[in-house]
Parts: C-alpha cells; structure tokens; sequence
C-alpha cells in the first residue's frame, strides 16, 4: 500500500530471560518420573526453540537452579548446533537437575518467563 506501514497479524509478547550466548529453551516435567517431595533431584524434558534439523540438545542445555523456601526457579538455555540446521521442530532432551534439599512442597518454576510460570507436565504418560 504505497509505503505504508499496517499490521499483518498480532499476539501475546512474552519477555523471556535469556542466558547469556545461549538460546531458549522450553522446560517440562517428565511424566514418566513425576517429583515427589522427598525428591532430591528433578527429572526434566527440555525442548530447543532454535532450529537445530531436529536432533534432541543433549549435552547443549544448561540449567540454572535457584531454591527458596518456597518454589525451585529454573531457568534454561541451549547452546545452539554448529553449522547451519533446518527447521522442523526438536525432540525433548531428558535433563536431571540435583537440589540442595528434597522439593518438599515447593512449586517448580519456569524463571525464564517473566512473569515465571509453574513447570507443567509434559504430554504423554509414563507407559
């Protein structure tokens, strides 16, 4: 339209921390080892947003972990593949991340999301 500026489409802008040279990343609780209190330890799936020819992140994700009396803050972030990828989405990498005390009745957090936002479950089922 004649140099003219007009939306195309719109949406939800989420702010997201990010860190440092690494990409986003979405963390989910793997059903197939749901936290219980007594846990020391959570059982994680981490799916990469960059594209990465759809190969699983193993070894490329970092987890930050910060405890507080009442949540366990993570916030995740992926190295990216070297070279060039395509694009056609990324399989969930499983992740373990040990606590410095069992989960008790703390609620997991996404920290990356601001505003944080509790973990969920991934889909599927354990079997």
């Amino acid at each position: 339209m004649d140099g003219q500026w007009m939306p195309t489409s719109s949406g939800p802008c989420a702010l997201r921390a990010v860190m440092e040279g690494l990409g986003p990343g979405t963390v989910l609780l793997d059903p197939a080892a749901p936290p219980s209190a007594a846990d020391t330890s959570l059982s994680l799936l981490v799916v990469e947003q960059a594209c990465a020819s759809g190969q699983a992140a193993t070894d490329r994700v970092t987890v930050s972990v910060d405890e507080t009396d009442d949540e366990v803050r993570l916030v995740v972030g992926v190295r990216g593949v070297e070279g060039g990828a395509d694009c056609q989405g990324n399989p969930p990498t499983p992740v373990v991340v040990e606590l410095d005390q069992p989960l008790g009745e703390r609620t997991i957090v996404d920290a990356a999301r601001l505003p944080a936002i509790e973990v969920p479950v991934a889909p599927g089922s354990a079997g």
